[in-house]
């Protein structure tokens, strides 16, 4: 996908609204997209980071995530999956994560169709 945005205007894989992207889009030195999954990837990064997770405190992380959505339910989710991701015993499903993800390199992005 290439074109479209959701109700709110946000474009792409990581739904960002155009203004957003536009001030915190960062990447190659080519024409950025937020349909480009790389691209919104290292543009989310950059905002995350601006937002207060630079630090990679649990407080800096929330201030972050809530500047990228502001509702406290949508905070609460990310933190409670990042919490699932970060505990002991988790390292062989992260690299296999990785692996899967890793594999889908190249293959076409259909924004909400077909299987996750």
């Amino acid at each position: 996908m290439h074109g479209g945005a959701n109700f709110a205007g946000a474009e792409g894989p990581m739904p960002f609204e155009p203004a957003t992207f536009a001030e915190f889009a960062t990447g190659p030195d080519k024409p950025l997209s937020p349909y480009d999954p790389a691209d919104a990837i290292y543009t989310a990064a950059a905002m995350l980071c601006a937002s207060g997770a630079r630090g990679g405190t649990a407080s800096g992380i929330e201030t972050a995530v809530f500047a990228y959505n502001h509702a406290d339910w949508y905070v609460s989710e990310v933190m409670k999956q990042a919490g699932r991701v970060r505990r002991p015993g988790q390292r062989q499903r992260r690299r296999t994560a990785v692996k899967f993800a890793l594999a889908q390199r190249g293959k076409p992005y259909v924004l909400g169709r077909g299987p996750p």
